[in-house]
């Protein structure tokens, strides 16, 4: 079992309070057991947005929703880089190498597929 599977079985009140993997692990999963609580306000805020901005203003979301989704990332991003630095970029590649690509490559793989079955 990797590291980051085994942060994510931690209770939410033991990351808060600095609990995490032991020594040795990498960065990018040590940087789970520090961040505050309030960092998952931007997640909340995207997700709100997503549920709530098509129904109460349809146009300005059709025109703005990625102005506002880089705008709720940038919330948690710049006081994060700003806190951590290193470790905060090594968790960011971290995730967009072992979480995102592959991600983007299921999906197409997946299109690929579909495509072929017409």
């Amino acid at each position: 079992m990797s590291v980051s599977c085994q942060l994510h079985m931690l209770p939410p009140s033991m990351l808060a309070l600095g609990a995490g993997p032991a020594d040795g692990a990498p960065a990018a999963a040590a940087l789970g057991s520090v961040v505050p609580v309030w960092s998952a306000l931007p997640f909340l805020g995207i997700l709100l947005s997503i549920a709530l901005f098509p129904l109460l203003a349809p146009r300005f979301w059709r025109r703005h929703y990625p102005k506002v989704a880089t705008g709720w990332a940038l919330v948690l991003a710049v006081p994060l880089l700003a806190a951590y630095r290193s470790l905060a970029l090594q968790a960011f590649a971290h995730a967009a190498i072992a979480d995102y690509c592959p991600f983007v490559v299921l999906l197409g793989s997946l299109y690929t597929i579909g495509r072929s079955t017409r």
